[in-house]
């Protein structure tokens, strides 16, 4: 049997989820318990021991959904007097930075067009992110994904085919 040099820890908080059956999600990675951080520095202590004494370098992947998805109250401002109370810095990003006309535009009109906005630009990086790990737009890990984590067991092949992952 070959020797192991590398090793690719995965570990998944599971979701958890409230009354109407929507993940629920925290803004920063506040997480009611720190299970995933408690698990990371035990794994990482054990890949130091490993890479030392056996020289196998091992590699973590956090998955947390938790904390992958932006709630929508971080995304910019929500009311009209939360954007009237930084009314310059959120004017200037209008004008500056997405090139908006705010001529005539009522305060409504402006928090509309600025949410809108900021979501477009999260949206585009959580496209960006899923694509990187390897990911459905629905963030699903994709078959090439699991195959490549070495976690292609028929069970995780039969899931991902249920949720409709076949590539």
């Amino acid at each position: 049997m070959p020797a192991i040099n590398r090793l690719h820890v995965v570990l998944v908080k599971p979701s958890k989820y409230d009354d109407d059956g929507y993940v629920v999600r925290y803004f920063r990675g506040v997480l009611p318990s720190n299970t995933l951080a408690a698990m990371r520095s035990i794994t990482l202590e054990f890949a130091e021991r490993w890479l030392i004494e056996r020289n196998v370098r091992i590699t973590i992947e956090i998955i947390d959904d938790i904390v992958d998805a932006i709630p929508y109250r971080a995304a910019g401002p929500v009311t009209v007097e939360e954007y009237e109370s930084r009314k310059e810095r959120y004017d200037k990003q209008l004008v500056e930075k997405h090139g908006v006309d705010i001529t005539g535009k009522s305060t409504e009109e402006k928090v509309k067009i600025l949410r809108r906005l900021r979501e477009e630009m999260y949206e585009k990086l959580k496209d960006a992110v899923y694509k990187r790990r390897g990911w459905t737009a629905e963030g699903i890990p994709k078959v090439a994904t699991v195959k490549r984590l070495k976690i292609d067991f028929p069970a995780v092949l039969e899931l991902l085919k249920a949720n409709g992952v076949t590539e």
